[in-house]
């Protein structure tokens, strides 16, 4: 063997060995959205968020959106809701969250949840409710 070049006497492959390399750190939620219409960005391109400290978020360029693949504690947040029969909730917690609902007498009850973005859901009935809402 001479020392000219490289010599591999194995095929090479790149294997998966530290951090994710991040590509971009969005100053704000508003941002990270407005850059689902760049034209340079790629599927599997991971991102952050100052408003999501902790959390990261890899691109599904299929459906136009962010998923959420890492970040701190498990959140949720609860809302409580009085006589209505629809509730478009702020949640922000930076991902599509499964929601519990609960009347006032702690029974689940049934909603149509439509899911507008990672941090809004609009929440509606066939009657008026009074009750929790939980995002987890």
């Amino acid at each position: 063997m001479s020392n000219s070049g490289l010599q591999f006497f194995t095929p090479f492959q790149r294997t998966f060995k530290g951090p994710l390399d991040v590509s971009a750190v969005f100053p704000t939620e508003a941002a990270m959205l407005a850059y689902l219409e760049n034209e340079a960005r790629y599927a599997g391109q991971v991102v952050a968020c100052k408003d999501y400290e902790g959390s990261l978020f890899i691109l599904n360029n299929a459906e136009d959106k962010w998923l959420l693949i890492s970040g701190g504690d498990d959140k949720h947040k609860t809302y409580t809701v009085e006589h209505s029969m629809e509730e478009i909730i702020s949640h922000n917690l930076g991902k599509t969250p499964s929601v519990q609902i609960h009347d006032t007498a702690g029974d689940v009850c049934i909603a149509e949840i439509h899911h507008i973005d990672i941090n809004t859901a609009r929440v509606s009935w066939q009657d008026y409710f009074s009750g929790t809402v939980t995002f987890n």
